[in-house]
């Protein structure tokens, strides 16, 4: 619960390419897990506090276009980052812009 982690694998093999990861900025609301639970029970609105603190730090990372972001993994290709990518846009998690870039 210190870092958020991202793992770029293989879906063929199932094997780990690359990883990758941040400190977690929920941290300066508990140090563990049960602490920020327990931070969100007794702080109406704390979960989405976290939960914004989150966004923002993926949103620090910046913006990229598919190739961009495949060029951060070794041997990353744009194909097999893009489905990833696009997981995330229809989940909330990201958007397109009108220039094919993502952001978180």
């Amino acid at each position: 619960s210190t870092t958020i982690a991202a793992h770029l694998c293989d879906l063929a093999t199932g094997a780990v390419v690359e990883s990758a990861g941040i400190m977690n900025p929920q941290i300066r609301f508990g140090e563990d897990l049960m602490s920020r639970v327990s931070y969100a029970m007794m702080h109406p609105g704390g979960d989405r506090e976290m939960t914004a603190a989150v966004r923002e730090a993926l949103s620090e990372m910046g913006e990229a276009t598919p190739e961009q972001l495949a060029r951060r993994f070794v041997r990353g290709q744009a194909r097999t980052v893009e489905p990833l990518i696009q997981s995330l846009a229809a989940l909330g998690q990201a958007e397109m812009g009108e220039d094919g870039r993502y952001a978180a």
